[in-house]
């Protein structure tokens, strides 16, 4: 008898810590950051995004998508957008750079770049399909470092992979 009240005393105290570690774990959880919110571990800020130095290319060498930082923004109401729109451009081969938020008024996709990075522009864009805009910037003071994708709720899934250009002029490329 003896030993069934021990037994059920050792049963107790396992459910008992078990209980206090869910607690523990859920109110860590229940006050952390939310993902994408600033303080956040899970995604990095451009503040906290590695700097690249530029790196030049040729004129009539291949541009390949190693070669290219993406940072995408999401303009529209789908939550988490910009994410999967990433995991998806670095499948293909694209360095993978910040997520977030656009505060514009993009119907399907842009993509936004510095002038001199024209040919990195291309090469993104042709990964979203024909006749995708590529806006180019005279400074890159409201962009990050590499080539910026704004996507909004008319986003089609991507179009066969591209994953190198001809450069025309000569470009600079973020470089990590």
């Amino acid at each position: 008898m003896a030993s069934r009240h021990v037994t059920t005393a050792v049963t107790l105290l396992v459910l008992v810590a078990i209980l206090v570690l869910g607690v523990v774990v859920g109110a860590k959880e229940l006050f952390a950051p939310l993902p994408g919110s600033e303080g956040s571990a899970d995604e990095p800020t451009a503040a906290e995004s590695p700097s690249c130095d530029p790196e030049s290319v040729q004129p009539g060498s291949r541009l390949t998508s190693r070669q290219v930082t993406v940072n995408v923004y999401n303009a529209g109401s789908r939550a988490g957008l910009a994410g999967q729109t990433l995991d998806t451009l670095t499948s293909r081969g694209f360095r993978a750079g910040v997520t977030g938020n656009a505060d514009a008024r993009v119907r399907r996709v842009q993509v936004w770049v510095v002038e001199g990075e024209e040919a990195a522009g291309r090469l993104l864009a042709r990964n979203f399909g024909p006749r995708v805009p590529v806006r180019t910037v005279k400074t890159a003071k409201d962009l990050a470092e590499g080539v910026d994708v704004v996507v909004g709720n008319g986003l089609a899934p991507l179009a066969r992979p591209v994953r190198a250009v001809r450069v025309k002029t000569d470009q600079q490329v973020c470089a990590p």
